[in-house]
């Protein structure tokens, strides 16, 4: 005798339903790790997204570059400080308007 699709899916269906009622505690431990699992999964996928695929909100972004500072006796650091800002701005004439990203 055979069986047609949904008449198995609907057996698969009723069968699953009785064994989870049949253990609320498993039932609910897997509920919660989908849970967190998922919103996990969203976190980080937002954050790769907003990293890499996103454009910057700058017209000609291929043009952009990073300016940096550093100082005496101390190793490079990966943002440059405002002052320094002011100072290049005032002093750039072969460079496009500079603008300043802040990261938090």
């Amino acid at each position: 005798m055979q069986k047609s699709l949904a008449g198995l899916l609907k057996h698969d269906l009723i069968q699953g339903w009785r064994s989870l009622r049949r253990s609320p505690g498993y039932t609910l431990s897997a509920i919660l790790l989908l849970g967190v699992g998922i919103g996990a999964n969203t976190a980080v996928l937002s954050y790769v997204d907003a990293l890499f695929f996103r454009k910057l909100p700058v017209p000609e972004a291929d043009r952009l570059v990073g300016v940096y500072s550093t100082r005496e006796g101390r190793p490079l650091q990966g943002y440059t400080e405002w002052q320094d800002y002011l100072y290049f701005r005032s002093r750039a004439t072969r460079v496009d308007p500079m603008t300043v990203l802040r990261s938090e």
